[in-house]
């Protein structure tokens, strides 16, 4: 017994002593981090448009990151849903320019701006975390620059888990907020993991998830995933992919099989042949076990995509094409029956 007790004392006198260690070290080096990341930060300020968005006052200070030397960067979508008349930006060194809002992305719900570099100067980025590096438990820091055009905002965190929101986002416990929406989610190399933005798994729109801020549990968008469309993304916005109009046999995605309960009237599902009892195999090749894996799909996908679907129909398989627009514009779907 005595052994025990002197063993808890011992341990808890160690975990002390390293959290004390630990707590110490922490200021340095979060300057340190922070002096790294404020070159690529912008303030971002809007006026004119809407004075309420969704019955909350419009988000009219925001943050971004540059993505390009050359000025492209990006930032929530939140802080553009009241549609504003101007966009002016300000860099870690006092300079400030007009942005040009570019594109929107719906189901990531970011923004893309531009700005012109000032002559003989480019804008610097952030380096790229590589994926690995988002494992749940790995320590963040979630900047903002906001509260004042020089100085960035930061809360520190874990990233709590990976996949979320129809497996477009890093979920953080890391504090986030309108002051640090559009900011970047950093590991302590000084790398941007992702980009945060409010998000939420049962609604849609620019402030959807926004009513839970500061609570522990945020989100933000791999930063990986959104050069990976940054090309394409320049030439056009993302709007997201109109519902097929299926109900599986589980009201909850999660437990839900994908065998099909009901097909909805005039939706895509009903224009391009699915029917009652059809069995989902896969959609644009990925297997489907569960309904939220066909979520997860979609999520990915926007509005004039092309969605191909592998459907089990008694003991035929059938190849299904879906234009994804809206309904009531018709489709041409294409079966062919295997």
């Amino acid at each position: 017994m005595k052994r025990t007790l002197s063993l808890r004392l011992a341990t808890s006198v160690l975990f002390s002593f390293l959290a004390t260690a630990f707590a110490a070290a922490q200021p340095e080096s979060v300057r340190d981090l922070r002096d790294s990341v404020a070159p690529a930060l912008v303030r971002i300020e809007t006026s004119g448009g809407l004075e309420m968005v969704e019955g909350v006052p419009a988000i009219q200070i925001s943050t971004g990151v540059f993505l390009t030397h050359d000025g492209f960067l990006v930032a929530s979508q939140a802080a553009f849903a009241h549609s504003p008349d101007a966009i002016l930006v300000t860099t870690f060194d006092g300079t400030r320019l007009l942005a040009r809002y570019v594109a929107v992305d719906e189901a990531r719900n970011l923004a893309l701006l531009k700005v012109e570099p000032p002559e003989g100067k480019t804008f610097q980025t952030l380096p790229i975390a590589p994926k690995e590096k988002s494992r749940p438990g790995s320590t963040v820091l979630a900047f903002g620059r906001v509260l004042h055009p020089q100085n960035l905002s930061v809360t520190s965190g874990i990233v709590s888990a990976v996949r979320r929101i129809h497996s477009l986002a890093i979920q953080t416990d890391a504090f986030v907020s309108p002051d640090n929406y559009g900011g970047p989610l950093v590991n302590l190399d000084a790398e941007a993991l992702a980009i945060i933005t409010p998000l939420s798994p049962v609604a849609h729109g620019a402030l959807a998830g926004s009513e839970i801020y500061d609570s522990g549990v945020g989100f933000a968008i791999p930063i990986q995933d959104i050069y990976a469309q940054l090309d394409e993304w320049k030439t056009r916005s993302f709007r997201r992919a109109p519902a097929l109009g299926i109900v599986f046999d589980n009201p909850n995605p999660a437990l839900a099989g994908t065998k099909i309960f009901r097909v909805q009237e005039k939706s895509l599902a009903e224009q391009s042949g699915l029917r009652t009892q059809d069995r989902i195999l896969s959609a644009n090749g990925v297997a489907l076990s569960r309904g939220e894996d066909l979520q997860a799909v979609l999520a990915r996908a926007h509005e004039g995509d092309r969605l191909e679907l592998s459907v089990q129909r008694g003991k035929e398989t059938l190849q299904i094409q879906i234009l994804l627009q809206k309904p009531d514009v018709p489709s041409e779907p294409k079966v062919e029956e295997r």
